[in-house]
């Protein structure tokens, strides 16, 4: 009876063995050369990333009779004053200040409102990105208003910079600081930035 047990053992065993290395078999066989599966990668990441900024879901912060803007429901708001708001994937310190230690991770927009028309502070634009680069420029449409975005970069992370006119002597932007870490995320920075809307 023992004999028998072990014998049973041993060809369940051998029977395991060959099929998992049949099926790995089947699988390298079917494998796209390597070029193909890399162009195959990368198109099937661009769509999930785009099918995940469309599936996530957005909350809305209101500051009252002034604006609006939407963003990724599990992220914090900090209301600094009527015209600047923080918005973070990380709950900010209670106190205020910083985060203490460099967080590779972190995403911090601010959302703020200045005294000063779009086409002054559009010209001054080159001063207030001082020492980046701009990767990319583009007029956007954002709740009917013609609008600039930059996709900026420097030696200490990536930006993404959008303003528009709020009122005929304020401009109203949305500055997002974020590393390469989170590149991926950029679809629903973009989304969120384009959710503005003034409310006077």
């Amino acid at each position: 009876m023992l004999i028998k047990i072990k014998s049973s053992r041993f060809l369940l065993a051998v029977a395991t063995l060959t099929a998992f290395n049949f099926i790995a078999f089947i699988l390298h066989f079917q494998q796209p050369p390597a070029h193909a599966q890399n162009g195959e990668i990368i198109k099937t990441e661009s769509k999930l990333l785009i099918s995940a900024s469309a599936n996530t879901k957005f909350k809305t912060f209101v500051e009252k009779r002034t604006y609006s803007i939407a963003y990724p429901q599990n992220w914090f708001v900090r209301r600094v004053w009527k015209y600047l708001a923080h918005i973070t994937n990380r709950r900010m310190p209670e106190t205020g200040g910083d985060f203490g230690v460099t967080d590779y991770y972190l995403i911090k927009t601010d959302v703020q409102i200045i005294e000063e028309n779009f086409q002054a502070f559009s010209r001054k634009l080159s001063s207030f990105i001082e020492g980046s680069r701009i990767i990319k420029r583009e007029n956007v449409r954002i709740e009917g208003k013609n609008a600039v975005r930059l996709w900026l970069t420097d030696s200490e992370g990536e930006t993404l910079l959008t303003f528009l006119p709020y009122k005929p002597n304020k401009t109203a932007y949305m500055i997002t600081f974020y590393t390469k870490n989170n590149s991926h995320l950029l679809p629903l920075i973009e989304r969120m930035h384009s959710s503005f809307k003034s409310l006077n």
